[in-house]
C-alpha cells in the first residue's frame, strides 16, 4: 500500500512467495521496503502511458506474475498475484482486502510503519485461501469421461474435456488428438479467465456460415467450487437441450465425488501441484527456479 501525497508505503501482507531479497536489488535490499517504491513507480508510469489521471484497476503481466494496481483515491493498493488468476475471481477478492484494511490503513500515522494486528492476518489468509483438487479422485473421474465419450449420441461430438481451476490452470485434460499448436487450450485459458465471479455455466459458440453445425466450449462450474469442466463440442442446434442434459449429469457425478475431499490452503503452495502447467500453454521456455 502506497500514499500518494509521499509516495511511500508500506507491505501489508507478504507470504514469501515473491521475494526481492537476494537479487539483483543487492542481498541488503528488504522486499517490505522495496515493494511500495516499486508499486507507486508503476502507478505513475502506467498512468503516464494510458493518459488517464486516474484508473480503478491496472494490470501489469511480470512474467509468471500479475501486478495489479488499485486506485482508492488516497491510497495506493498493490498486489502480486500467480499466472493463472481469473480477474474477476481475484478483483472479488481484492475487494474483501481493501474492505478489510482500508479504515485501519486511513486512520493510521503515515509517517510511521504500519502495524496489522495478528487477527487481522488471519483474516487475509482465509481470503487469499484457495481451493486444491482432489488428485486421488481423478481415476474415477477418468471413468465417467470414458462412459461419455462412449455413449454420446451421433448427434453430439464431444471433441475434448478439462478439468479447470479456476485459479489454477488444468487440473486433467481429456484430448483424443493432441493439441499441438496450443490454439484450443487458449482459447480455453482465455474463456475460463474471464468468467465472472459467480459464474454457473457458459455456452460460447464459434458458428461456421453455411454449417448445420455449431461448434464451441460448454463450460460449467461445478457447484460453489473454484474448479469448472470445460467440453469442446459440435452439435446441431436443434440438440442444445440434449447437450446441456449430458454435460450438466458429467458435472453432477463429477462434484458428487469431490465435493467432501476438497481442501482450502494458502495460495502459496497450490499452484504447481497439477500436472499440467504454464509451459502447456504458452509458447515460451518456463524453467522454474
Amino acid at each position: 500500500m502506497a500514499t500518494f501525497e509521499s509516495g511511500q508505503g508500506f507491505c501489508i501482507y507478504d507470504d514469501n512467495t515473491i521475494s526481492a531479497r537476494n537479487s539483483n536489488l543487492g542481498d541488503e535490499c528488504d522486499s517490505t521496503d522495496y515493494y511500495p517504491r516499486f508499486i507507486r513507480a508503476l502507478y505513475d508510469f502506467a498512468k503516464e502511458i494510458s493518459k488517464e489521471k486516474k484508473f480503478r484497476i491496472h494490470k501489469v503481466d511480470l512474467l509468471n506474475y500479475t501486478l495489479l494496481l488499485f486506485d482508492s483515491g488516497e491510497l495506493l493498493w498493490g498486489f502480486f498475484c500467480d499466472f493463472w488468476d481469473n480477474m474477476p475471481y481475484t478483483e472479488e477478492k481484492i475487494m474483501k482486502i481493501i474492505k478489510l484494511l482500508d479504515p485501519i490503513v486511513r486512520k493510521a500515522d503515515k509517517t510511521l510503519p504500519l502495524k496489522i494486528d495478528n487477527s487481522f492476518h488471519l483474516q487475509l489468509d482465509r481470503i487469499l485461501a484457495t481451493q486444491v483438487f482432489p488428485n486421488d479422485k481423478l481415476e474415477e473421474i477418468d471413468d465417467i469421461i470414458e462412459k461419455l465419450d462412449n455413449t454420446s449420441p451421433p448427434q453430439i461430438t464431444i471433441t475434448s474435456v478439462y478439468l479447470f481451476d479456476i485459479d489454477g490452470g488444468i487440473v486433467k485434460a481429456w484430448e483424443p488428438h493432441k493439441d499441438y499448436t496450443g490454439e484450443i487450450r487458449r482459447t480455453l485459458y482465455k474463456l475460463v479467465c474471464e468468467m465472472p465471479f459467480h459464474f454457473q455455466s457458459r455456452l460460447e459458440l464459434n458458428i461456421d456460415i453455411g454449417s448445420h453445425e455449431n461448434e464451441g466450449w460448454r463450460i460449467l462450474r461445478l457447484g460453489n467450487t473454484e474448479f469448472a469442466m470445460c467440453f469442446r463440442v459440435m452439435y446441431a442446434s436443434e440438440h442444445r437441450g440434449l447437450l446441456n442434459v449430458i454435460t450438466d449429469s458429467t458435472c453432477e457425478k463429477v462434484l458428487e465425488i469431490i465435493k467432501d475431499d476438497i481442501q482450502k490452503v494458502s495460495t502459496k503452495v497450490s499452484h504447481y501441484s497439477y500436472e499440467i502447467q504454464t509451459k502447456d500453454f504458452f509458447e515460451f521456455d518456463y524453467k522454474a527456479t
